[in-house]
């Protein structure tokens, strides 16, 4: 019967369903066939139907790919990059799971923002694939028109999406509108309209993105309320607390800042726990006005009482956050406990102990906070000591110590906690493992008593243990660049001493090599491996991932503004089919940036596909946003031998757009007047003749000027006319050549020697001259470490012009160095070399152009040039041909913003080469300090003469012993 059941008609219309879904599933089938019939395949972000019928792919799956175009829509370039994306090539078989993964991939590489294929028969097997894309577009800027109010640098950062680079999408856009008028309406602009228009795109698909502001008027406050619970009379919300009344414009800015004062103004009352809402806006369109209502519970009065340690009120107010800003929350409580500790600490009391509480009286509706202090018993800090190895001592740390000994400058007790403790032993640890001392601990920290009991000793036992030796060099998963290639870059080798800086400089250069060699995806990580057997013995590992070398394929660069293409293009050392070396690009925007003509340079290297598994291509991008063209400086300075002086600069950072840099400068003061007119073309390519030359660049600098200086002995007026070029060979080392013609005049010459006379009557100078410099000091006008080296050469003669013959040399080197590495004493010595002579007709060397020396900033136990030979009527310097001076410094730190300084110069001027002597040498003795201020250090410096010598014309009478000099930044 079961069996009779299960045929009954409500089981066979049961099959019947069945087999009709069956059928159904069937004409789908065909009719999702008969799609393909349309030959259109639309991604995922669009769909395309031709006019005319296609046959259906069904007909033309299996047939070969005998045609394979790529279209781009808008008149854009085409992009490689879509070919190796699409994946498909002539002769491949033609299938639709095929065509779908080929958009599938277009769409992933994200060049595109839409794609569509087509197919059609070509011949008798043969099949014409067609793919029509539609290209991505990038920002390329962000620029803002009609009335923006505010700088475009505030608007621009709230616009995260449309940051150079991204994507232009239709949602993207839309939120940026959104989001600036949502910014214009908190300041009160209601009405502002925002509109969005994209330019045209360049090959690199960038666009411009312009955001159109229509402001209009600002809304007005119409009114503010204050509900709630007020313990305060309302009378009191005076024009001192709401500064923003009904009638002035509205901003949710101005508001907040009210609102702050309505809760400044309870705290000062003593309700330090007000509740004061959100302030709630209504805006009215009808009048642009806007009603502000803000709700205030006043809470309870708060008393806060400090038991068992005296405090100001001034400074309870300091310390303690809940007198200072309010809340009576947990947080806010302890914090103040903790700050108080802070507090006792700083003043000794070393180990004190800080509790709070919290009581509420509800009959008094009033709550009294109470912090009790254990003071505990007052010490000092007499010392701070590294005992248990040689190798570190407090002085090396002691800039980034917590743990203080005591001082009288400042006043101090010095500091110690448990906290500071814990922490400086971290700073123990780190530097003595960056030394290489890799198993170095702090195995105990003690406090113990000093001399009496008020004083105490901080100790640092240490254990340093051996220093690290590199036991070996491995360089593993390098493919492409030979082995020895890469040690030849490394300085660190089996049997040295290894240090936490070395290995970093070591892993620089190697990652350098292979960004100079075209890896732009080469990553490199850096291990050691200690022995089992020797922890001495560690083994340097660098795990390498070369990837793929990459060949610049196209060099496209954004032109907008002022600035011409061609003159961009300079700036790229890459060609295509050159090396992408990222060196090249860096050392390019560096010197994009170096103009001063650009507020933003903006350089990408976009995929665009491989030509072999270890080869590829990309494009190199460069887009620009220029800056304000026009800079204006002025600074002003001062010196014990020239007072006040002053100066002034206008400078032009892109003439024509080409990047060439007009500059006027005016310098004035007691001595020295000056005005230089400049014109700098900015890169000038050197052709590739050695390897010293190749690819560098020179720019050239064309300038007139005119220069009063009244020196020593006489006032020199020139009138010079320069061309000047400069080879820079990396960063920090240049060789300028300088041809210079000038016409010099003489007056109030206080000198009597007849063949200065003769030879220094109105006279015009042709020379040319070769300075090399290199500067490696951290902070050139205050350096602490580094060293710079100068030496330039110059010869005189009438074949380029002028009448004198003469040849000069000067020459200075700088070294700065701390006494360790982490010392805050600074050492400093400078050695100047000059030496003239002339030759020819000429017999003496003109006064203008002779060596003088002695004042702030040379010789400083003598007054101003008043080194060297003297005239023997006037006993006025005459310099000389020949200069030594040497200088040694030591500076170290006395209070927080000043720094005292100790030195010993020596040498002198003379009048020929050949009488340079030790013997003659003067020297000075002295010391002073320096102020740090916003203009540079403030220098004064006394110095003492050991030998002063003695006049000619008064031969009983020597120079001035002591010298006192006051100027602006260090002597050298």
């Amino acid at each position: 019967m079961q069996h009779l059941a299960w045929l009954q008609p409500p089981c066979y219309s049961h099959w019947r369903r069945l087999v009709l879904l069956m059928l159904a599933g069937v004409v789908l089938a065909l009719v999702s066939k008969a799609s393909w019939a349309q030959n259109v395949l639309p991604a995922a972000q669009g769909a395309g139907v031709l006019d005319e019928p296609r046959p259906p792919v069904g007909r033309l799956d299996g047939r070969t790919i005998s045609r394979l175009t790529i279209e781009v829509q808008d008149g854009l370039a085409q992009d490689p990059s879509l070919a190796e994306a699409i994946g498909l090539q002539v002769g491949d078989p033609l299938t639709a799971v095929r065509l779908r993964a080929a958009l599938v991939r277009l769409h992933r590489s994200e060049r595109v923002a839409n794609a569509e294929v087509f197919t059609s028969p070509d011949g008798a097997d043969g099949v014409w694939v067609r793919f029509v894309v539609t290209r991505q577009l990038r920002v390329a800027e962000v620029v803002f028109d009609g009335d923006i109010i505010f700088p475009a640098e505030e608007l621009r950062p709230r616009l995260a999406t449309l940051e150079r680079g991204n994507k232009i999408t239709t949602r993207a856009l839309v939120e940026g509108e959104q989001t600036l008028r949502d910014f214009y309406r908190e300041r009160g602009y209601f009405r502002a309209s925002v509109s969005t228009r994209v330019s045209a795109p360049n090959d690199a698909a960038r666009s411009r993105v312009t955001f159109v502001i229509i402001p209009g008027p600002q809304a007005l406050i119409g009114e503010w309320q204050i509900t709630g619970e007020l313990k305060i009379p309302r009378a009191d919300f005076d024009a001192k607390v709401i500064l923003h009344p009904a009638g002035t414009p509205y901003a949710i800015d101005f508001v907040q800042s009210d609102v702050q004062r309505i809760r400044a103004l309870h705290v000062a009352r003593g309700y330090l726990d007000p509740r004061i809402s959100e302030p709630h806006v209504t805006y009215d369109p009808g009048t642009n006005r806007v009603s502000v209502v803000v709700n205030v519970i006043s809470g309870p009065l708060v008393t806060v009482n400090i038991t068992g340690f005296e405090l100001r009120r001034e400074e309870q107010r300091r310390v303690l956050p809940v007198l200072r800003d309010g809340g009576l929350d947990d947080f806010t409580l302890e914090d103040g406990a903790r700050r108080l500790q802070t507090a006792l600490q700083q003043r000794g009391y070393f180990f004190a102990a800080v509790e709070w509480s919290r009581q509420r009286l509800v009959d008094e509706d009033r709550v009294v906070v109470t912090y009790t202090v254990d003071p505990n018993r007052r010490y000092r800090v007499q010392a701070v000591r590294i005992v248990g190895t040689d190798l570190l001592r407090y002085q090396d740390v002691a800039a980034d110590f917590k743990t203080r000994p005591s001082s009288l400058i400042p006043p101090s007790r010095g500091l110690v906690t448990e906290d500071t403790l814990a922490r400086d032993a971290e700073v123990i640890v780190r530097d003595l493992r960056n030394d290489g001392y890799l198993q170095a601990q702090v195995t105990e920290r003690r406090i113990g008593t000093g001399l009496d009991d008020e004083s105490l000793v901080v100790l640092f036992q240490v254990e340093a243990g051996p220093r690290a030796q590199v036991a070996e060099v491995r360089l593993e998963g390098n493919q492409l660049l030979a082995t020895d290639q890469l040690r030849r870059v490394l300085k660190l080798e089996a049997g040295d001493f290894i240090t936490q800086a070395q290995v970093r400089a070591d892993l620089d250069r190697l990652t350098s090599l292979y960004l100079s060699e075209g890896f732009a995806e080469a990553r490199i990580r850096q291990e050691l491996d200690e022995s089992p057997n020797d922890p001495a013995q560690v083994s340097l590992v660098y795990e390498i991932e070369e990837g793929r070398r990459f060949t610049v394929n196209r060099v496209i660069v954004s032109s907008r503004g002022r600035t011409s293409e061609r003159t961009l293009r300079r700036f790229l050392a890459l060609r295509p089919g050159d090396r992408l070396r990222r060196d090249k690009l860096t050392q390019a925007e560096q010197s994009l940036y170096a103009t001063g003509a650009f507020r933003q340079v903006l350089i990408q290297t976009p995929y665009v596909q491989a030509t072999s598994p270890t080869d590829a291509l990309a494009d190199v991008t460069l887009d620009v946003i220029e800056s304000k063209p026009y800079t204006l400086a002025y600074g002003f300075g001062y010196q014990t031998n020239d007072g006040p002086r002053g100066s002034f600069e206008l400078s032009n950072a892109n003439m024509f757009g080409r990047l060439e840099v007009g500059s006027l400068i005016l310098r004035l003061s007691r001595r020295e007047q000056l005005a230089q007119v400049s014109y700098q073309f900015p890169r000038f390519n050197l052709p590739r003749v050695t390897t010293l030359t190749d690819g560098v660049t020179a720019p050239v600098l064309v300038s007139v000027l005119f220069q009063r200086q009244a020196r020593v002995s006489f006032t020199a007026q020139r009138l010079a006319a320069l061309i000047q070029s400069e080879v820079r060979f990396d960063a920090q080392s240049a060789l300028i050549f300088r041809y210079r013609l000038q016409n010099v005049r003489v007056l109030d010459l206080r000198v009597t020697n007849p063949p200065l006379q003769r030879v220094d009557e109105p006279l015009n100078l042709g020379t040319v001259s070769a300075t090399y410099v290199r500067d490696t000091r951290d902070v050139p006008l205050d350096a602490t470490r580094g060293s710079f080296v100068s030496a330039d050469m110059t010869v005189a003669t009438p074949r380029i012009g002028g009448s004198e013959r003469f040849i000069r040399f000067l020459c200075q080197a700088q070294g700065y160095r701390r006494v360790t590495e982490r010392s805050p004493v600074v050492l400093a010595g400078r050695l100047q070399l000059g030496l003239a002579r002339p030759y020819g007709n000429t017999q003496t060397l003109p006064i203008s152009e002779r060596f003088f020396s002695g004042g702030p900033t040379t010789l400083r136990g003598l007054g101003f040039e008043q080194a060297g030979p003297r005239d023997p009527v006037t006993d006025a310097p005459i310099g000389g041909n020949a200069l030594v001076a040497i200088t040694g410094e030591v500076r170290f730190p006395l209070l927080q913003n000043i720094e005292g300084a100790a030195f010993y110069d020596l040498g002198n001027v003379f009048a020929r080469v050949s009488d340079i002597g030790f013997g003659r040498f003067t020297n000075s003795l002295g010391g002073g300090f320096r102020i740090k201020t916003p203009l540079g250090p403030l220098r004064v410096d006394a110095a003492y003469l050991l030998d002063p010598p003695f006049y000619v014309a008064t031969p009983n009478r020597r120079l001035t012993n002591l010298q006192v000099h006051i100027t602006f930044g260090q002597a050298f």
